[in-house]
């Protein structure tokens, strides 16, 4: 489904005020927790729990993830013989994330089974790092059908590295349908969409995914990588190199905050250790039958410590569709507290700067309203003062997101006594929005449970 279509969809006014997407969290955490990594469902609302209705956004924890919840939701006593399935007497689940699921096995794993062969159309995956695609590789032994194979879809680098480095016959069999393998699954290489599209390419591509769900795909930057890297499966030929020290890298970053983003930067000489912008994906995930999109995002790292800055692309297409009001929410990382220094970060992001990066978003969204709508909040900043995360001063951007619904993951457990890192960075969150005043409405995300966006 492309762009046009959409636009088509939305000028027809079929924009619905309900929930668009039920997203489940089959994992939400970043580790070091195995049994808590990313792993996502996506559906429609508007669609039941059929054959691919179900989209698969990263798969860290996958089937575990699955079994969990159905061993929590499914009543006691339902499989006295699980021997034999009950046609004639479905199980249907009456609560939980898979709430009227209809269950059509007799045991916990030949359901979970079903789910994986028949519900999830296709797995989206972000990056290829193992907290997002270990339950992917090790779950593709319950895939039987070469027939059918499973999709995996990606950009071009990141199913590059899953084909290079994982599905190679050494690290995990080839089971994709190239280079000769088993054929149980098939990549699907996404485009990426540009701030400005190319010439001839015409609109915003979005590609269906599965029942009623279509994706639009942006790359953004998750740190830095050593070895060399590919930009849409051609090497970019691009010679940036960085020393380690991240004072140096924060003082570069600034003297060439002009370069355009679509560029990789190319004035980092250093005769020592090469590094590149490490490819991750931010994804608007559109519902066919209301209009809404969902932004959902990768690892990502603050623009301002990047080498590749990028996600600015992402917070002016996202400013579009706030206006339009087609924006239901955005799910995006914020792995570590504010007290983990800016060197510490690999790629992550703090609740500090992830403020920054959504007054960028505030900024885009006001550029795009009637200057009457444009108040500024000067004399609020005056009140509040500065701190020790004092963040940047943006005239005009004061409740410009009112309302919008994030929902953080991607926490990094500390494993320590006292407080939860997920509790500190959403209060941590909380008291700068109080500050900033941005409107925005922070959650965070727990495995095992379910929103409605």
């Amino acid at each position: 489904m492309r762009g046009a279509e959409a636009d088509k969809a939305i000028a027809g006014g079929t924009i619905s005020t309900s929930p668009a997407f039920h997203i489940i969290f089959l994992g939400a955490g970043g580790g070091p927790n195995e049994d808590n990594v990313m792993g996502l469902l996506v559906k429609s609302s508007a669609t039941q729990w059929t054959k691919g209705s179900v989209l698969a956004v990263d798969a860290g924890t996958h089937l575990a993830g699955i079994i969990r919840i159905l061993e929590e939701h499914i009543p006691p006593t339902s499989f006295q013989d699980t021997s034999q399935p009950d046609p004639i007497n479905p199980i249907v689940l009456a609560s939980g994330p898979f709430a009227n699921l209809e269950l059509p096995c007799r045991s916990v794993g030949a359901n979970g089974a079903y789910m994986i062969r028949d519900l999830i159309a296709t797995y989206l995956i972000t990056h290829s790092h193992l907290d997002h695609i270990s339950g992917l590789v090790i779950n593709t032994a319950a895939l039987n059908n070469p027939k059918n194979p499973k999709r995996v879809a990606a950009l071009p680098s990141t199913i590059d590295a899953m084909k290079d480095h994982i599905f190679n016959d050494i690290i995990w069999p080839n089971l994709s349908d190239e280079n000769g393998g088993a054929g149980l699954i098939t990549f699907i290489r996404l485009e990426e969409s540009e701030s400005t599209p190319l010439e001839g390419k015409g609109g915003r591509t979005y590609v269906e995914l599965s029942d009623g769900l279509s994706v639009n795909c942006w790359s953004v930057s998750h740190g830095q990588c050593r070895k060399k890297l590919t930009q849409n499966g051609v090497d970019t030929g691009a010679k940036e190199s960085l020393t380690s020290n991240p004072l140096t890298r924060r003082a570069s970053r600034s003297a060439s905050s002009s370069k355009k983003a679509e560029q990789p930067p190319n004035d980092y000489v250093d005769p020592g250790e090469k590094f590149r912008a490490y490819n991750s994906a931010a994804y608007f995930i559109l519902d066919h039958f209301t209009g809404k999109e969902a932004l959902i995002f990768g690892d990502v790292e603050p623009d301002s410590l990047s080498l590749w800055p990028r996600t600015a692309q992402v917070w002016t297409e996202a400013a579009t569709k706030i206006v339009r009001g087609t924006l239901a929410g955005i799910l995006i990382e914020c792995s570590f507290p504010n007290s983990q220094t800016d060197d510490k970060l690999f790629g992550h992001l703090t609740p500090h700067h992830l403020m920054i990066e959504l007054h960028v978003l505030a900024s885009s969204v006001r550029s795009l309203q009637p200057p009457e709508n444009v108040v500024s909040d000067r004399t609020k900043r005056r009140k509040r003062g500065a701190d020790q995360y004092s963040l940047p001063s943006i005239p005009g951007t004061g409740s410009a997101l009112g309302g919008l619904r994030v929902i953080i993951q991607h926490v990094k457990n500390d494993l320590e006594d006292g407080p939860a890192v997920g509790d500190t960075i959403l209060t941590e969150l909380q008291d700068l929005e109080k500050k900033a005043q941005l409107g925005v409405v922070f959650t965070m995300s727990k495995a095992g449970t379910s929103i409605w966006l």
